[in-house]
């Protein structure tokens, strides 16, 4: 089942289950100022494999904007929350989650409190374990906006327009989705996505520095590639122009794990590579049907 089709019955509250769509505070820091970060994940039955990971990339963002992390649950706790959200929903085959975290309602654009609340919601996957997708996705070159690296870049943050508008944009121009890129003319990442490229047998994805995202799925496909013996280089800047010659392209993001490009402008890619990776990646993380 594809996110966005089904309406959970029930949401996850600072730690209660209540019912979905009762909960809407118009005073909500991350509704009025985009006070909040977030983490997508994806769960397996009722665990979630990289949960820690996740839960370690949030609290690094909430120090960074200068919530107070004590005021958020240990990871024991979420991962009951979570269990519990998921039973109450019978999500327990497989679900994309998405916790987000808010400063507490007060104040204008300095908050009157650094004390953190969060939201869990849920949707129903359809496998327990990442399969690549069967038709390669087909991306632009989005140039309007540039990516400006700076602290912020490296958070997941709940005020995501650059995004949006890019998200358009190749919904506009007929593109799955779109490579952005830096004021240096770097590639950086998609809408959604970390990005690697294969090319003469050493896989390439772009420096943090360069604006990306620090993806939890990156991190990990860069671990079972190394682990498997194929050379990562993630400290060089990549022009576009590096996909001319490219044997394959592919995205990662903690929902998807990996999903292959085919085309990219009037570049065409393989995914043999990719296949195998995926299979990699489903036992590294020990997730089976």
């Amino acid at each position: 089942m594809e996110p966005g089709q089904h309406k959970p019955q029930f949401l996850c509250y600072n730690g209660d289950i209540v019912p979905f769509g009762s909960l809407i505070d118009p005073l909500n820091r991350s509704f009025q100022y985009g006070d909040g970060l977030f983490e997508s994940m994806r769960s397996s039955g009722a665990y979630v494999p990289l949960l820690s990971h996740h839960l370690y990339r949030l609290r690094e963002g909430m120090r960074a904007l200068g919530m107070n992390e004590l005021s958020f649950p240990f990871d024991e706790a979420i991962q009951n929350a979570i269990s519990r959200l998921l039973h109450r929903n019978k999500y327990l085959k497989a679900a994309r989650l998405r916790l987000t975290v808010f400063r507490k309602a007060g104040g204008f654009y300095s908050p009157e409190s650094n004390d953190v609340e969060f939201i869990i919601i849920a949707t129903p996957l359809d496998s327990r374990k990442f399969v690549l997708n069967e038709r390669g996705l087909i991306l632009g070159l989005f140039n309007e906006i540039p990516v400006v690296p700076s602290p912020l870049t490296r958070i997941k943050a709940t005020s995501a327009l650059r995004f949006v508008y890019a998200a358009q944009w190749a919904k506009n121009q007929k593109f799955d989705d779109c490579v952005l890129i830096n004021q240096q003319g770097n590639m950086v990442e998609t809408t959604s996505s970390n990005l690697f490229i294969l090319h003469e047998n050493t896989l390439y994805t772009p420096p943090i520095t360069d604006g990306c995202l620090p993806g939890i799925m990156r991190e990990t496909v860069i671990n079972v590639c190394r682990k498997i013996g194929i050379e990562v280089v993630t400290n060089k800047s990549l022009e576009p122009a590096i996909l001319n010659e490219a044997k394959e392209f592919f995205l990662t993001n903690a929902i998807h794990g990996i999903r292959w490009v085919v085309a990219f402008e009037d570049n065409g890619y393989y995914h043999r590579f990719s296949q195998q990776l995926v299979e990699q990646l489903n036992s590294y993380i020990k997730l089976n049907e």
